[in-house]
């Protein structure tokens, strides 16, 4: 070759594997490319026909696009409608826009039936849900962590802004950071901004093997970050202690991770 790393789809023999464009990694599991589902073994190779993944039979077209789960009659269900049992990666780019990723924020927020808490976090620098979730937006991608995930779990953790727990508004900790049951109320930021950029450095800290306080894109305001098992949990379904296979996570409610899927998933379509 010249030298050149080759990337996206790639032939050997009569099979098919997909590098990444961006790391030049193989592909395995489950891959979602524009409006298409694939699925790579363990070895990379693209699966095609009838394949059992997670439990259930799958088809699968020539091209490799995923057609939905089989039914006991053998014909493939609406593939469209849903997704197979994938696991959402925790560094991972948005899925729209900066504009249409904040404006589902929005619309969920006000679905919630919660009241912005304008006095409190507009003293944080954040006078309403639009400021809000325009700075979730930025200080997870400035990381290279899912921005859809740092606004459930803010949602989550604070019962829609609403802290009714051992976190109190004014502390503007929007993960929980800190806060360990009991009435512990954990750590306190100085901003909004301040508060969602330690929650991002924190996610960061379980999801990415790698990483350092140099490595960060801003300097580290998150107190427990050296306490962190760097890249313990990878995924979002990992952020609970009970499902992630190292027995470590952001919390230890059973289906933790989980619940934060879930609510992605109508929010953002992911």
């Amino acid at each position: 070759g010249d030298g050149h790393m080759a990337t996206g789809w790639l032939q050997l023999g009569s099979t098919w594997y997909y590098l990444d464009p961006a790391t030049g990694k193989m592909a395995t599991g489950w891959l979602h490319l524009g409006p298409t589902w694939y699925y790579l073994t363990p070895s990379g190779a693209m699966v095609t026909g009838r394949q059992v993944v997670d439990g259930r039979e799958s088809a699968f077209a020539a091209s490799g696009a995923w057609q939905g789960y089989t039914t006991a009659s053998g014909a493939a269900s609406d593939a469209g409608s849903r997704s197979p049992a994938v696991q959402h990666a925790i560094m991972s780019a948005p899925a729209a826009s900066r504009r249409a990723t904040t404006a589902a924020m929005v619309r969920a927020y006000q679905r919630s039936g919660a009241t912005y808490p304008a006095q409190a976090l507009g003293r944080g620098g954040a006078t309403s849900i639009e400021a809000f979730v325009g700075l979730v937006y930025d200080e997870a991608v400035a990381e290279g962590v899912s921005p859809e995930l740092l606004f459930v779990q803010a949602m989550k953790e604070t019962a829609w802004l609403r802290f009714g727990g051992d976190v109190r508004v004014t502390q503007l900790n929007f993960g929980g950071i800190g806060a360990t049951g009991g009435g512990a109320g954990g750590a306190s930021f100085g901003s909004v901004r301040e508060g969602l950029r330690a929650q991002v450095q924190h996610l960061r800290a379980y999801a990415d093997p790698s990483v350092t306080q140099a490595k960060l894109a801003h300097p580290v305001v998150d107190p427990r970050f050296a306490y962190v098992r760097k890249g313990s949990a990878r995924y979002v379904e990992h952020l609970g202690a009970s499902e992630n296979p190292q027995g470590v996570g952001w919390a230890t409610d059973k289906g933790y991770g989980t619940s934060l899927a879930q609510m992605m998933s109508p929010i953002f379509g992911i």
